[in-house]
């Protein structure tokens, strides 16, 4: 927590750090420049409307993650699209991408604005966790290769698919959750609850897992879907293979709960089994936004 305190989040002045932003492209995805967001890209966003947030180590004053984002305009009306938060290494796990959303929410309210909507990958638990249980976004809807063919070492080898994470930055369900931190509800509570378990997976090897689709009911109201504990053992294991059937494993139930009026409100995990399941309830958006925590 005093981690969390110390370091500081502010907009980005300085040319030299919109340059250290692309430096931290490169080291939180091994995003190769092609792909990277140039220096005046980020400096036009700032300057634009835009919001461009830098977190700086206290003792260094090095720039160790940002989050950038613009204005989008939707069918309801206009929203913050927040599009690339990264930290480096060293500092993931250490509560800064929260420091960074909370930051970049406050900008959001002072803008009028009342949504902010990002994509993210729903096979990494890390992002899934912070984004579902510690920010309380809301997934309605799922996007198949949003992003084309990527080359960096995170997504390099596997289709781009998406979930868009929809945070109603006043609701009530945001504000109990980011008020408090809580742990994550366990799949146990959640079974004993009556959730159904649509996607599981069995043993392949000593680490990696095999996912297997077990359907989905049209009559559950609480529903379980399996993702990898950690992608990257997948990859350092050299299994593409197996994540590309977890790829399309999770895009299938995704889509079939999300055509029943399914939402994705949270993760679910069991540490010692290291196992992970996105939980899916039946229910309204209003509904949902309106408790916290929903279960």
């Amino acid at each position: 927590m005093a981690e969390r305190e110390e370091v500081v989040v502010r907009p980005l002045l300085r040319y030299e750090e919109f340059e250290d932003a692309v430096k931290v492209q490169e080291l939180a995805w091994g995003m190769p420049e092609i792909e990277r967001v140039p220096a005046h890209v980020l400096i036009a966003a700032a300057k634009n409307g835009g919001v461009v947030l830098g977190a700086f180590e206290p003792s260094s004053g090095r720039l160790i993650g940002f989050v950038f984002g613009f204005t989008g305009l939707g069918p309801e009306g206009p929203y913050h699209y927040s599009h690339m938060m990264g930290v480096v290494p060293e500092w993931q796990g250490r509560g800064v991408g929260f420091r960074l959303k909370m930051a970049q929410r406050e900008a959001a309210l002072s803008r009028g604005l009342r949504l902010i909507e990002w994509t993210f990958d729903p096979l990494q638990r890390g992002n899934s966790r912070l984004n579902l249980g510690k920010l309380g976004v809301v997934i309605r809807t799922y996007v198949r290769s949003y992003y084309g063919e990527m080359l960096d070492e995170v997504n390099r080898g596997i289709p781009s698919d998406r979930v868009v994470a929809e945070w109603f930055l006043d609701s009530e369900r945001v504000r109990a959750i980011t008020a408090a931190e809580r742990p994550p509800p366990t799949p146990g509570e959640l079974l004993d609850r009556g959730a159904v378990v649509c996607l599981d997976s069995r043993p392949e090897g000593d680490r990696l897992r095999r996912p297997r689709v077990l359907g989905v009911r049209s009559k559950a109201e609480l529903a379980l879907v399996e993702i990898p504990w950690s992608v990257s053992e997948y990859r350092r294991e050299g299994r593409l293979d197996l994540l590309r059937e977890w790829r399309a494993a999770t895009a299938e139930v995704f889509e079939k709960l999300m055509g029943l009026g399914f939402l994705d409100v949270d993760l679910a995990q069991d540490r010692k089994r290291r196992r992970c399941f996105h939980v899916f309830v039946r229910a309204s958006l209003e509904e949902v936004l309106s408790s916290a925590p929903w279960w």
